[in-house]
């Protein structure tokens, strides 16, 4: 009986370090998904890791499913297995319209994926100047969403290069009411007490009712 007990116990340990093994050794991925959150071909700048991707993977090796974050200025970089994913947009995650329409992606080897959202506003320009530590932002944003409302559009300024709603130091708003023309909207604040010689900033629109904001691009700003 000592000598069944103990065969048992020797072939659960193989058993256990064959999986162990075969874990350790397992090829990590390889493949690179690359490609901009888009609309209209243009790309989407948004809040750094806002906006995942989720990556759904039915694989007999279970290599699971992955959560891509694109970058704040819009760019989608990941390593992936070969395989066929279904892609979902996470909802609630920012200013744009809800889809959750899944999107088959093949993946193998170098792989282009430009997902398309649809934002309530895109910035199409920004502009800056700035002259004794005043700055002044000139911007063109357009409307996209006819279910969303415009609250206000403002300069968001950081001393690093991460710049958004929550990763900031400053922020100048002007509310929708002071503004009569979402092409020509201009824009000031007061630096006089920034220490630096230089800041980033960005544009940011928010949207009445909804928490988080469309962006422009993040620029490096000399004082």
């Amino acid at each position: 009986m000592k000598k069944h007990i103990v065969y048992i116990l020797l072939s659960c340990i193989t058993l256990v370090s064959c999986s162990l093994y075969e874990l350790d050794n397992q090829e990590p991925p390889k493949s690179e998904v690359y490609g901009n959150l888009v609309y209209n071909g243009q790309v989407v700048p948004v809040k750094n890791g806002q906006i995942p991707l989720n990556f759904y993977q039915d694989s007999y090796k279970g290599n699971g499913n992955f959560q891509v974050m694109p970058s704040q200025d819009g760019k989608i970089n990941a390593l992936l297995f070969d395989g066929e994913y279904k892609i979902i947009l996470a909802s609630n995650q920012g200013a744009y319209e809800e889809n959750a329409t899944p999107y088959i992606l093949n993946v193998k080897g170098k792989t282009e994926l430009n997902w398309e959202i649809t934002p309530f506003f895109f910035v199409n320009k920004a502009t800056y100047n700035c002259a004794n530590k005043q700055i002044t932002a000139k911007v063109d944003i357009s409307k996209i969403s006819q279910n969303r409302d415009l609250e206000f559009v403002s300069i968001i300024v950081s001393k690093s290069i991460i710049c958004d709603r929550i990763n900031k130091e400053k922020e100048f708003i002007l509310n929708a009411s002071d503004i009569s023309n979402l092409s020509d909207i201009h824009i000031t604040g007061d630096l006089s007490d920034w220490k630096n010689d230089y800041c980033f900033v960005r544009i940011g629109v928010k949207s009445v009712g909804n928490t988080f904001y469309n962006y422009s691009q993040v620029q490096r700003i000399e004082l």
